[in-house]
């Protein structure tokens, strides 16, 4: 078959993504982005640790500062247990925390979240499990960005002209 996506006149095989067609599944294709075995320096630090494991899978430098901090924030909000003796509940706890008491925004929650979802797994070894039982923050209500007609239209029969067009520019 031909490289390209649709088949040529005469070509027997299925196209890619046909149940049909004898090529594996996509998965078996390609590596997962985490490797298996791959641990790091266990008299390392636990920081340290998870340094040398974002290095290796080639996250950004900016990431790496930024998932580092917040499983410090994580461990001195748990008064500095490690990570193997806290699960669901503290991630949850931790999450809920910053949610309604920080009031941080629904994107710096799910920063927070996806820094403590790399922890267990890659660092820690432990699979913690889905963590679904915390508060979320609010996600902020999208202003319009242009004004227009359809927004000035109620306006436009109580308001003369000149008015209206004075009250335009001083947007």
């Amino acid at each position: 078959m031909s490289s390209n996506r649709f088949p040529k006149k005469g070509d027997t095989a299925a196209p890619r993504g046909n149940p049909e067609s004898n090529d594996p599944p996509r998965s078996d294709r390609r590596p997962r982005r985490r490797l298996e075995g791959f641990r790091p320096s266990p008299g390392a630090r636990l920081l340290d640790q998870c340094r040398e494991v974002l290095r290796f899978h080639h996250f950004s430098y900016r990431t790496e500062q930024s998932y580092v901090d917040w499983i410090r924030r994580f461990i001195v909000f748990h008064n500095k247990r490690h990570p193997k003796e806290m699960g669901q509940a503290e991630i949850g706890r931790f999450l809920s925390h910053l949610a309604v008491e920080r009031q941080v925004s629904a994107s710096t929650q799910n920063h927070a979240l996806h820094a403590l979802r790399f922890l267990y797994p890659e660092v820690v070894g432990i699979e913690p499990g889905w963590v679904d039982e915390f508060a979320r923050a609010k996600r902020m209500a999208r202003l319009p960005e242009v004004l227009i007609r359809k927004l000035t239209w109620p306006f436009s029969d109580t308001v003369s002209r000149s008015t209206m067009a004075t009250i335009l520019r001083s947007i």
